[in-house]
């Protein structure tokens, strides 16, 4: 993969009440799928449209257990906590639209209790799901996908939130609010993928810190090794955190670039453990 990249990054306060993301109480996907037990109750649901100039792969998970929800739906996310009474999406962009009926791997609670969850996945999804490690996956793939070549045009603001702790020992009390906007510049001869997101205590009784946490790529798909390998060169590995975060990766462009979804994870950092995730747009080139 030949993909030149640049990053840069700056990390300043932002007051509390800044907000990206408008909070959702319930999914608006198809293909509902509902779950009562072992002390949770959830329903998730997946879709595909084009907004955004682009084909967005959406998956959702909505709460109704009466606490806080672990979810890493380790494909197509989300991959974050999630209050009661309250849905995340996932919006995955890609500039085809090659749709498979798909099972992934989704862990909730503890993370020792998992699902072969499925979703509307895109066919670059196929081998990930082949190469998830669970127990209790059965993957299969099944129906022809339709193709539809998208715009390529730049992809405007797309909001997300995820809730991750700070301090994976006591989680409800070091929860933080990560909310923002991720965006992909079609320039002349580059993309460029911008995140800006704010760090917030979840409530008054919270005691996270942002700087608690640390973030870095997370996932395996086409635009993992480019966003990496530019990362290490341009970061001291990995970010930490503030209250307002912003960074900036510049794809060069190629006949064969494809815009495709990157992750990146959040990590508490005394404890060395992955919390959360989000997507943003990325660029591979075969």
């Amino acid at each position: 993969m030949k993909t030149a990249i640049m990053l840069t990054a700056v990390c300043v306060l932002i007051p509390s009440e800044a907000v990206f993301a408008q909070s959702k109480k319930t999914c608006d996907g198809n293909a509902k799928q509902i779950h009562v037990f072992s002390g949770y109750n959830f329903l998730t649901t997946s879709s595909v449209f084009h907004r955004w100039n682009s084909e967005i792969y959406q998956t959702c998970v909505e709460n109704h257990s009466g606490r806080w929800l672990a979810i890493n739906w380790k494909t197509p996310g989300p991959w974050s906590f999630i209050p009661d009474n309250h849905a995340l999406e996932s919006n995955r962009p890609f500039d085809t639209r090659e749709t498979l009926n798909l099972k992934g791997c989704l862990e909730y609670g503890n993370m020792a209790d998992g699902l072969s969850e499925p979703f509307l996945g895109h066919k670059d999804d196929e081998p990930l799901v082949a190469a998830e490690k669970c127990n209790f996956v059965d993957g299969e793939a099944t129906s022809a996908p339709t193709t539809k070549i998208a715009s390529s045009a730049s992809i405007p603001d797309i909001s997300f939130e995820v809730y991750v702790p700070s301090d994976i020992r006591n989680p409800e009390a070091t929860m933080l609010h990560i909310d923002g906007k991720v965006s992909l510049e079609n320039t002349e001869n580059e993309y460029i993928s911008e995140v800006k997101f704010a760090a917030t205590r979840y409530n008054e009784e919270s005691k996270g810190n942002p700087e608690d946490l640390e973030l870095k790529p997370y996932g395996a798909g086409l635009s993992y090794g480019a966003v990496q390998a530019s990362y290490a060169r341009s970061y001291k590995y990995p970010i930490m955190l503030s209250g307002k975060n912003e960074i900036s990766i510049t794809f060069s462009k190629t006949p064969k670039s494809r815009i495709v979804p990157g992750q990146y994870g959040f990590w508490d950092k005394k404890n060395g453990v992955f919390v959360g995730a989000f997507s943003f747009p990325a660029v591979s080139t075969p």
